[in-house]
């Protein structure tokens, strides 16, 4: 099937080679913005004005409903079956993919990103060839309840433009010398839609114009600054937004183009305004930024400059939709889009004419078999050529609260079994009304961890679920987790264990079970399951530290200390520096114990454990280190009885005893929910000795 021009052609304007050699770069993506909402009437001034201005394109494609999968494909200018980033969560962008940031770094750009929520966060890859990668958050997600994951546009932004303003700054005579590559990621259209300032009646649209309003205010100071002389504006969104288009009411599920349609817009010196109707995908981004800003655009990306004769005939675009068949075993979603037709490969299938149903709403499939069977041929052309291996990351507890409040299912993602048959059973259309009850039970579960209740409703909505669905996996996962942090690691390895039973024995429940495992006091079990967990060429650092804390109940030094140590050179986080320091305490190496206790506290300077193992290692030959450790400690963690004795005992030895009273009587003022009433007692007897 030969790719052909579908589009209204017309005279146009081409930017020349190099049309803007050596300027900066503001990119800018707008999560889960629709492509119709830019140029609404009165929603978006601020992009309208930049489209005028610039090249605007009218049909635009992500390859993937999905955040972290659509800015791998704008940031590497290939397909996710090529970059391997398949899903948010459960992926990470292979150091082997050269990004923009690292491309343009190369070439001597100062390199910045703001982003605006956990599901793009440092550790998931695309920082990649950024000196600053600004994805710090103020506070950290408590189990599923985390409606603090994602940071307003004007935050975002102002972070932004604080550092182009400080690299542009001519009056800095080591500033302005290079040019500069900052990108911005708003999340603010993304469910739930809550902006803090009412603009429209609709609360998407409405969150549509506080981002727009945002972006306007941002560039305006960037301007008077006179940031923005020589600056190529790219400006487009990850993916749509469904809002009950065909029954779903936000992304993910399905891939039609309520939510696989994007915006684009390219603004600055040497673009003229101009409308191209040309189709065009997310891989087209790179090479087209390389091509405008005179750099070579290297061979083997999926996408082309959208520079060029728009004239020319365009490749087939493939997408996917993948999130429910990692997470729960649902048909994997893939498809093609070509010569104004577009084909849904399931088990029941779709063909769309675009130009005449834009809408999707007449599936053509059964009777053009002709056209659906060459737009399948093609299809499975660019699956063989693009195949590829993903490359995974750890998934903890923290991690899948922080996703699944953005309405996200995160969980292991493994690859789909090649010999798999699915039915019409497993399609995803068929099964829209258990994704709306996950849904449900997702806005229920953020009510419920809030309430007095707490994890005990959260854990009640869940087995409702499951009684109603007992073969959804993320349920399973979820409720064992709360189970865990509730105390109750037996219970979660019984319901892990039905899970088993109901053939559910995927690594997302594996994982969850060898945690539970763990903390029910089974190390021999947990070990059998990571074992298997490890053996494969891109191990998890989660599932390698969680083998070196198995091997450490069992008394296996040697080793665990291997287990760490592999952990640590695919993550180093201050959990697992902490279990190696642990391991040394054991060994008598005290000097290594301290080593490993300093890069936690580094790793994570509010990671009490760190702190509090760090002043006990210290406590021997420095006791001023121990008493600052043991202080940083009970400041992050009133409650740590452990540690508040600890200080207020080395306190009174070292003659400071009256500072102890603060943190005595601080605790015994607060709630002390774990502390047990013989510890309470405890703090109590030593408060009463500093009065003798």
């Amino acid at each position: 099937m030969a790719a052909a021009v579908w589009w209204f052609s017309r005279p146009v304007a081409i930017p020349a080679p190099g049309a803007l050699r050596g300027s900066n770069l503001l990119l800018i993506t707008v999560d889960t913005l629709r492509a119709d909402r830019v140029g609404a009437p009165g929603l978006t001034p601020t992009l309208d004005a930049l489209g005028e201005s610039g090249l605007r394109f009218t049909h635009v494609y992500a390859h993937a409903p999905v955040t972290l999968p659509s800015h791998s494909s704008i940031m590497t200018g290939l397909v996710p079956p090529v970059h391997g980033v398949r899903d948010n969560g459960s992926f990470r962008l292979s150091e082997a993919h050269v990004t923009l940031a690292e491309r343009l770094g190369a070439a001597g750009y100062d390199t910045g990103a703001f982003i605006g929520a956990f599901v793009l966060d440092s550790r998931f890859g695309l920082e990649q060839g950024f000196a600053e990668y600004d994805d710090r958050f103020d506070e950290v997600a408590r189990s599923f309840a985390a409606n603090f994951v994602q940071r307003r546009a004007p935050d975002v932004l102002r972070r932004a433009a604080d550092w182009i303003e400080a690299v542009h700054d001519p009056a800095d005579p080591g500033a302005g010398a290079s040019p500069w590559f900052a990108w911005a990621h708003l999340f603010d259209p993304h469910d739930p839609y809550d902006a803090p300032e009412q603009r429209v009646a609709d609360p998407y649209d409405n969150e549509v114009a506080f981002t727009d309003a945002a972006i306007g205010r941002f560039l305006t100071q960037l301007r008077q600054a006179g940031a923005l002389e020589e600056t190529l504006i790219v400006v487009t969104s990850d993916h749509g937004e469904s809002l009950g288009d065909h029954g779903e009411p936000t992304h993910g599920l399905f891939a039609y183009d309520a939510t696989l349609r994007v915006p684009l817009i390219l603004s600055g010196p040497g673009i003229s305004p101009d409308v191209r109707e040309t189709p065009a995908s997310h891989v087209d981004l790179l090479p087209t930024i390389l091509d405008l800003l005179g750099l070579d655009v290297p061979e083997g990306l999926g996408g082309r400059s959208l520079r060029t004769d728009p004239g020319l005939p365009v490749p087939p675009i493939y997408f996917e939709a993948l999130s429910a068949s990692l997470t729960r075993n649902w048909a994997p979603l893939t498809g093609i889009v070509a010569e104004g037709w577009k084909l849904i490969d399931l088990p029941l299938p779709e063909l769309y004419d675009l130009t005449a149903d834009p809408g999707e709403a007449i599936n053509l499939h059964d009777r053009q078999e002709g056209r659906a069977g060459e737009m399948r041929g093609v299809l499975q052309a660019v699956g063989e050529r693009v195949a590829a291996t993903a490359s995974s990351i750890p998934v903890d507890p923290t991690v899948q609260a922080q996703l699944r409040a953005l309405g996200y299912t995160s969980g292991r993602a493994g690859p789909i079994a090649p010999d798999r048959v699915f039915t019409a059973a497993d399609d995803p259309k068929r099964l829209l009304d258990v994704d709306l009850a996950w849904r449900a039970v997702l806005r229920q579960l953020a009510t419920s961890l809030e309430s007095p209740g707490g994890n005990a409703e959260g854990l009640a909505v869940l087995q409702d679920h499951l009684d109603t669905y007992p073969g959804f996996a993320p349920a399973y996962t979820s409720a064992a987790t709360l189970l865990i942090e509730m105390g109750r690691p037996r219970e979660a390895v019984d319901l892990l264990d039905v899970a088993v039973e109901l053939g559910q024995a995927s690594d997302a429940i594996r994982e969850r079970l060898s945690l539970a495992l763990l903390n029910a006091g089974e190390p021999d079990r947990a070990i059998e399951i990571l074992e298997t967990l490890v053996a494969v060429d891109a191990p998890w650092a989660d599932d390698l530290n969680r083998l070196g804390a198995a091997y450490t109940a069992l008394g296996r030094i040697d080793d665990a200390r291997t287990q760490f140590a592999r952990a640590l050179e695919l993550g180093p986080t201050a959990e697992i520096w902490k279990n190696l320091g642990v391991i040394e305490v054991q060994s008598g190496n005290v000097e290594d114990a301290v080593h490993a206790f300093r890069e936690s506290t580094g790793a994570d300077p509010t990671y009490a454990p760190g702190w509090r193992l760090l002043g006990a290692a210290l406590r021997p030959t420095d006791r001023d280190g121990a008493v600052e450790a043991w202080r940083r400690a009970v400041d992050l963690s009133p409650a740590d009885v452990d540690a508040l004795l600890d200080l207020t005992v080395l306190l009174r030895e070292t003659g400071s005893a009256g500072e102890a009273r603060p943190y005595l009587e601080r605790f015994l003022g607060a709630p002390r929910p774990t502390a047990t009433p013989a510890q309470i007692a405890e703090v109590r007897s030593r408060l009463s000795e500093l009065d003798r």
